[in-house]
């Protein structure tokens, strides 16, 4: 059963975006509707994030 969140106009931060589980939260975030920043050791990969 999917699960409704409402993050529409919200903004979150993702710690440790650039790992593959962090990444997918921020891609969950994203769906939802929130803005999101990443954020993680490695910036470079961050950057490479779509959107």
């Amino acid at each position: 059963m999917p699960v409704e969140l409402g993050f529409e106009g919200r903004t979150v931060l993702v710690a440790g975006a650039a790992t593959a589980l962090g990444f997918a939260v921020a891609e969950a975030f994203g769906r939802a509707g929130a803005r999101v920043a990443l954020n993680d050791l490695s910036p470079e990969r961050c950057e490479q994030a779509p959107g």
